[in-house]
């Protein structure tokens, strides 16, 4: 009987994400850029798990390199539901991760025989803080920079490129509604982010960007060409590995999403990683208005920075 040779085979690449894969952070590092970078792409004839409204992204950058089909019922919604009562079991066992990959395993043998695969490859990711790595963050973000060049060259963006970036948080796509979780403004939000621009445009090439639904080509420009990025904490900053070394964050963080230990600190972290300065803007609430002396604080350093 002829056995199918390896280009032949039809594979099943899942990465193991953290988080939530249809969360653009945890999509970008956790899902992605495992796929991207793994030498398992080339193995055969490719599929990968579908992420919802995320695979606009992974059409954009892989284009036909990958077959996308449905989640398995038993791990839709990314798996960290399943993940997260097994934690509760098992609590701080060393079984506990060997527990997890097992069952999604099993429950994509099912997509397997589903879809006629041959053969399920789980990929580790890098969503955790602890696991970047910027040799590798680098791989995967020049392959993306030379898959989208052509797309970032035709974009209409200003002639006078902004120094300084805004990025405002949108009202969330009605798809987050429909699977029952929020996203966007919703979450968190800066009411007043308009008079912090009309400040900042006074002295500075200031511009002002919504990314909710926003291509990856147009977030990369806007991050690869700003001297300055101020953003709530948010999924947003992912973005971070498009900018340029030296160039700077400020990130306006609520109190809950200060980092207490190294394993929360996502875009501090990211960003020393990256080797992209950071700064943290302390605000009051998760929906608080930026004091006069918070904008002052951001005026102070952009003296520093641009001037």
């Amino acid at each position: 009987m002829h056995e199918k040779s390896q280009i032949d085979r039809s594979v099943l690449l899942f990465p193991m994400n953290d988080g939530r894969a249809g969360h653009f952070y945890h999509y970008m590092l956790g899902y992605l850029m495992p796929i991207v970078i793994s030498p398992h792409r080339h193995a055969g004839r490719v599929s990968v798990v579908s992420v919802g409204l995320l695979d606009r992204i992974t059409h954009e950058v892989l284009a036909d390199d990958v077959n996308i089909i449905q989640e398995p019922d038993i791990t839709k919604t990314g798996y960290p539901n399943l993940r997260n009562r097994i934690s509760k079991f098992f609590g701080n066992s060393a079984f506990r991760p060997f527990a997890t990959r097992t069952i999604v395993k099993w429950a994509l043998s099912l997509a397997l025989r589903t879809y006629k695969l041959d053969r399920l490859l789980v990929l580790d990711s890098f969503d955790d803080p602890l696991l970047y790595q910027r040799d590798r963050i680098s791989v995967f973000r020049d392959f993306v920079e030379k898959r989208l060049a052509g797309k970032i060259k035709a974009l209409k963006m200003p002639k006078d490129k902004p120094d300084v970036v805004l990025i405002e948080r949108g009202q969330p796509h009605g798809y987050y509604a429909e699977v029952g979780r929020t996203s966007g403004g919703q979450r968190r939000s800066i009411p007043n982010i308009d008079s912090l621009h009309e400040r900042l445009k006074t002295h500075h090439k200031t511009e002002i960007f919504n990314l909710e639904d926003q291509d990856l080509a147009m977030q990369i420009a806007v991050f690869r060409d700003a001297k300055v990025v101020i953003a709530q904490h948010g999924a947003a900053l992912t973005n971070i590995i498009w900018m340029r070394p030296g160039s700077l964050v400020i990130e306006i963080v609520p109190p809950d999403k200060v980092p207490e230990k190294s394993g929360q600190e996502f875009f501090s972290r990211l960003a020393r990683e990256m080797n992209i300065r950071h700064q943290y803007i302390f605000q009051e609430h998760e929906h608080a208005e930026l004091t006069q002396s918070q904008m002052h604080q951001i005026e102070a350093v952009l003296v520093q920075e641009i001037d």
